[in-house]
């Protein structure tokens, strides 16, 4: 329903409507109006004529103040369901003169998340942040974007609307659950000559210990061979079949953001990345934008 009524109000149009102060002022003066008039009161008169002046002149400020501000852009970063997604929105004074008191939301979500912007100066532009409340795993419209205003004397609401094309990607929630795969397994047989020990990372599984070592040192190494460190980690969907559906996406996320900052090759594969029989090494935002919107097979 509150994307319809978004959709009822044209972009790059204002509208404007009086609150309840600018609705009692108008009931004022009016009342001045009509009351100098048939009890025949100049300085009654007077004063409606001087409410009259001060509303109209109200109204054509109200609704300059919004003249030429425009949004330039609208950029969704990837978020993780169950957190507030941050959109970022640049703004621009197209105009010869500065705005003020502007106030950017999102209709229908909650005021507190908006930004207020005290002056923004002619020619310039500025990048507002908005916050969006958690949302579950999937693919979703921007809800419209509202610019409105009460300046200059607060008795007018005036507002402009803009419709966003981007879409949001709400990837699944990161959840350990399981040891990561090990490296490409590369041993001493396989004929490749031993470099050095190196600390164990955090993914690293017993077998791939130096057990050894650890009896001497109490530290927890691991063997480096010739070119080990080129071989990624392979992430395969058939070493999360133990779990529920979204709990594997949910595993497969927490994989893949651990491997990424620990700065590991890697490659994944998955249904929702195409043919079973090949292996993918994409960016990370590949991997997420694709388990946003990927639905279990059923059958």
């Amino acid at each position: 329903m509150s994307r319809w009524i978004s959709q009822f109000f044209r972009e790059n149009r204002t509208y404007i409507i009086p609150n309840w102060s600018g609705i009692g002022l108008g009931s004022l003066f009016f009342a001045c109006l009509f009351c100098g008039a048939i009890f025949n009161h100049p300085p009654v008169q007077f004063f409606g004529l001087i409410l009259a002046i001060l509303y109209l002149s109200g109204m054509v400020q109200s609704n300059s103040n919004l003249t030429g501000i425009s949004i330039k852009r609208v950029e969704t970063p990837l978020c993780p369901a169950d957190q507030s997604a941050e959109i970022s929105i640049t703004l621009k004074n197209e105009s010869q003169e500065s705005r003020r008191q502007l106030r950017i939301s999102f209709p229908g979500l909650d005021a507190a998340a908006g930004a207020l912007v005290s002056t923004l100066e002619a020619g310039e532009t500025r990048l507002i942040q908005l916050k969006i409340p958690p949302l579950s795993r999937g693919k979703y419209s921007i809800p419209s974007i509202r610019i409105s205003s009460g300046f200059p004397i607060g008795v007018f609401y005036t507002w402009r609307q803009w419709n966003p094309t981007p879409e949001l990607y709400i990837y699944p929630r990161a959840i350990s659950l399981l040891a990561l795969p090990s490296i490409s397994e590369k041993k001493v047989n396989d004929g490749l000559e031993f470099i050095e020990h190196r600390p164990a990372p955090t993914y690293a599984q017993p077998k791939s210990i130096d057990w050894k070592q650890y009896a001497k040192s109490a530290i927890k190494l691991i063997k480096v061979f010739e070119d080990e460190t080129k071989a990624p980690v392979i992430i395969q969907w058939t070493d999360l079949q133990s779990l529920p559906f979204e709990v594997k996406l949910s595993q497969l996320t927490h994989w893949i953001l651990q491997l990424e900052k620990e700065g590991i090759p890697y490659s994944v594969q998955a249904p929702f990345l195409g043919p079973p029989i090949e292996f993918h090494s994409l960016p990370k935002e590949h991997y997420l934008r694709a388990m946003s919107t990927y639905q279990e097979i059923q059958g």
